[in-house]
């Protein structure tokens, strides 16, 4: 856990004299004229987990994921990459130890994601014998040679009695 004397304030890029981020993922606004002095802004979600700040400029607010400027003024990034990671997995954890740059398929593969997101299914013949249970509706696809996943995500939702002459349920 950081310590006050370990959190470390950078300006935030293309808004100098303005905000400035820290190490721990805290976006601080720098008090100016009509604004109410330093405060540090209340970060909200984004709908899909990620928090996001607006910042303002001219008169013009611009929303901004927090984790990418933490990124850009702690992470180095000597490869050009485009994408934040979480290493932990956790999007709201914006600590600058916690992130890295990355490639969008490196990212979209990281960790445990794709298994949270997998519908486990069993398969089973037309007189309902068990036959075999599968991580997840792509890999059933996959491995017995099927074209369509949809074919079978259809029959376990209920929406189609078999797919590829087979019953279909999702596995627990």
């Amino acid at each position: 856990m950081n310590t006050p004397h370990d959190i470390v304030w950078k300006d935030v890029a293309g808004y100098e004299g303005l905000y400035k981020v820290s190490n721990t993922g805290e976006i601080l606004s720098i008090g100016r004229k009509g604004n109410r002095g330093d405060h540090l802004l209340v970060p909200q979600s984004d709908g899909r987990g990620y928090r996001q700040v607006i910042l303002t400029k001219n008169g013009q607010g611009k929303t901004v994921k927090v984790h990418k400027l933490v990124a850009i003024a702690f992470v180095p990034n000597p490869h050009g990459y485009k994408e934040v990671n979480h290493i932990d997995e956790n999007k709201w954890n914006c600590n600058a130890n916690n992130i890295e740059w990355c490639t969008r398929i490196y990212n979209v593969n990281y960790g445990t994601r794709l298994e949270k997101m997998s519908t486990k299914v069993s398969m089973y013949s037309k007189d309902g014998k068990f036959i075999r249970a599968f991580k997840s509706i792509r890999e059933a696809s996959r491995l017995c040679g099927f074209t369509n996943p949809s074919n079978i995500a259809r029959a376990v939702s209920g929406k189609r009695k078999t797919a590829y002459g087979y019953k279909w349920k999702e596995a627990l």
